[in-house]
């Protein structure tokens, strides 16, 4: 028995199509709620999957539905809900922490939204569900074809966000379920050559729709925002967005905030930075420190205490983001400092788009340098000492969410991070950390140290 040579192609669109959905859908989530929502997606996702195996176990009537019908049908229908989904995610309003209209009308919020982002999955597992039992001893072909295309769906999402955002992704997700939706159609009876120029003519129209389409998706419908997180509505709503990108990690939007600096917004206000206008004059900010140090003491601002011992010293800032906790480090006297930076967007805006009000911060090529890594991956590859490792408050959910588990016990707050940053320390080097969770990272210090004996 060998496959049918529409059936392959077909599953790997539709899973491609599928799991680009979903990693999109994380998306959508964290910038119009928190990041942490953004796990529901994957548990609702699980729960259709599952749904569609109970529909057919409760009605085992549909597995002996005509071939030709069910599984285009079913494909179909994973296209079109996926587009009434995200309709569903922007433009019905959930807050989940509260409910400003009342909680009665806040579930039933929660209750549409979930039902319409979990339909796209019920019917790709029906039509998966269908397959496996029609062609059951070709199951480990057709299975093979379903996780390449769901591994590359989910993948794919890496280089294609910045260029469609997650509307354009949404647009592209229906097309190709669409386009698997044809290849099914095609293999109905017939005769070969039509069933092979009909193929041929829609993936031909759908390509086209994708070129022309998705790329306006995003002007189209804009995403909402449904929680007020900081004043980020403020800025958006004011009109004081200036340019905005996505990343694989998170969305990110530069706001005009006064003339001496641009607010760094992270997914939709979730996490806040800056990038401070500066004349790119290094050595007149170095000189700076007696000054700064007199400000610091006067507000009790923790950052100046690792370099108040230290000149003409090397630093290594951790979460640098906007650039402004590097550039306090060559105010108070560093000679050099390295900014390590996760998210490529927030790097592009700061040493591109923004590089002449920045003062060529992170690109001058002997004071600062800009690093796009996970920090903790970086100092063991790098095997650079710095007299100061600086970590300021990086207590963000975007990189917890995104794998680089920066909030989790296995990196950046661990015995065994610390273990690494005191390796990566001068003999006389301090690592400052600045976030919630002090007793915390005291524990965790204490314990390094007994560790080493000390």
């Amino acid at each position: 028995m060998k496959p049918k040579w529409n059936e392959l192609p077909a599953i790997f669109l539709a899973a491609f199509a599928t799991l680009l959905f979903e990693v999109t859908a994380t998306k959508i989530f964290e910038y119009s709620l928190w990041a942490n929502y953004a796990y529901i997606v994957i548990s609702t996702v699980m729960f259709g999957l599952g749904l569609s195996g109970v529909i057919l176990t409760r009605w085992p009537g549909l597995l002996r539905s005509r071939e030709s019908v069910f599984l285009p049908l079913t494909t179909a229908l994973t296209a079109v809900t996926m587009v009434t989904g995200f309709l569903a995610m922007n433009f019905v309003p959930i807050h989940l922490v509260h409910a400003p209209r009342g909680w009665g009308r806040e579930i039933l919020n929660i209750a549409v939204v979930f039902v319409a982002m979990g339909l796209p999955f019920v019917f790709f597992g029906l039509m998966i569900s269908f397959l496996f039992d029609r062609r059951a001893g070709l199951a480990n072909v057709y299975y093979f074809a379903d996780l390449l295309g769901a591994g590359l769906g989910a993948f794919a999402l890496v280089p294609l966000i910045a260029a469609y955002q997650p509307q354009g992704l949404v647009v592209i997700c229906a097309l190709l379920s669409l386009g698997a939706a044809a290849l099914f159609l095609a293999g109905s009876p017939g005769r070969g050559a039509v069933k092979i120029a009909f193929c041929l003519v829609a993936l031909a129209l759908l390509g086209f729709a994708i070129a022309r389409v998705a790329p306006r998706a995003a002007d189209a419908v804009p995403l909402k925002v449904h929680l007020k997180k900081r004043s980020y509505n403020i800025d958006a709503g004011g009109k004081r967005i200036e340019r905005w990108g996505w990343s694989a990690l998170s969305r990110v939007d530069i706001a005009d905030f006064d003339k001496t600096r641009k607010r760094v917004w992270i997914a939709g206000g979730i996490n806040e930075s800056a990038i401070v206008k500066f004349d790119g004059d290094f050595e007149k900010q170095r000189g700076r420190k007696p000054v700064v140090l007199k400000a610091a003491a006067q507000i009790l601002d923790y950052h100046a205490i690792p370099h108040i011992s230290k000149s003409n010293h090397v630093v290594c800032v951790i979460g640098t983001s906007g650039g402004e906790d590097s550039l306090y480090t060559i105010m108070m006297g560093a000679r050099k400092v390295v900014g390590i930076e996760m998210d490529p967007m927030i790097a592009r805006f700061v040493t591109r788009d923004y590089r002449d009000f920045a003062g060529g911060l992170f690109t001058d090529g002997k004071y600062s340098e800009l690093v796009v890594d996970e920090g903790r991956s970086y100092l063991r590859r790098a095997g650079r000492q710095f007299d100061v490792i600086q970590v300021v408050n990086n207590f963000t959910p975007i990189a917890f969410q995104n794998g680089a588990l920066n909030l989790s016990e296995t990196c950046l707050f661990t015995v065994e991070s610390f273990g690494e940053f005191h390796k990566c320390l001068t003999d006389d080097g301090i690592l400052s950390v600045g976030r919630y969770g002090a007793v915390k990272l005291l524990a965790i210090g204490v314990e390094h140290f007994r560790r080493m004996g000390m």
